[in-house]
C-alpha cells in the first residue's frame, strides 16, 4: 500500500474509525497583567488604531 509500518500500527491501535483532532488539544488563553493591559491602552490611545491592526 506504500505506507510506513509505523503509521499501520498506529492506526490499527484505534478504538474508533473517527478522524483525530489535528489542532490544538486545549484553548490557549492569554491573560494580560495590569501592566500590559495599560501599555497596550496607551499604545492605542497614541496610534488611535483598531486592536485588530497591531494583533499578529
Amino acid at each position: 500500500m506504500g505506507i510506513n509500518l509505523r503509521t499501520l500500527w498506529k492506526w490499527r491501535k484505534r478504538t474508533t474509525m473517527d478522524d483525530l483532532k489535528t489542532g490544538p488539544k486545549g484553548p490557549s488563553f492569554t491573560t494580560l497583567t495590569k501592566a500590559e493591559e495599560a501599555m497596550i491602552v496607551a499604545f492605542r490611545h497614541r496610534t488611535l488604531l483598531p486592536l485588530d491592526n497591531f494583533t499578529p
